[in-house]
């Protein structure tokens, strides 16, 4: 499966671990979490086609999201993840991640929440070229 095969590349990158440990989670972040921490979620899942059959090719899309009190410590763990992906290549389960390469960057402030304090969010959307 390829999030695990993500998350294991984040957890073995000693930049991003140096920023945010191990604090990266689906979707949304647990109720008082400590941040900064990352978010992650498939936004598409495009398959490979030949003419006559599909392939055994993926390049799904994952939005990344660094969550930190500051803009600041958003950016900084966000661009950690972009370089622990960017043009990388991974073969050591029976998905292969053939590239990765960043689609999309934006950032966005996130008023208080009952569960978590005002926070910044820098977002990256990569799209994860992979076998079946």
């Amino acid at each position: 499966m390829i999030e695990a095969e993500i998350v294991q590349l984040l957890a073995e990158d000693a930049p991003v671990v140096a920023l945010i440990s191990t604090r990266v989670y689906p979707l949304v972040l647990p109720p008082n979490v400590v941040l900064p921490a990352v978010t992650y979620q498939r936004i598409s899942g495009i398959h490979e086609h030949t003419l006559s059959d599909p392939a055994e090719l993926a390049r799904p899309r994952f939005q990344f999201v660094a969550i930190a009190p500051t803009f600041l410590q958003a950016r900084l763990v966000a661009n950690a993840v972009k370089t622990a992906f960017n043009g990388r290549r991974a073969a050591r389960t029976s998905t292969t991640i053939q590239a990765i390469t960043v689609e999309n960057e934006f950032h966005h402030y996130n008023p208080a929440q009952p569960d978590l304090a005002a926070s910044w969010s820098s977002y990256l959307d990569l799209v994860f070229w992979h076998t079946l």
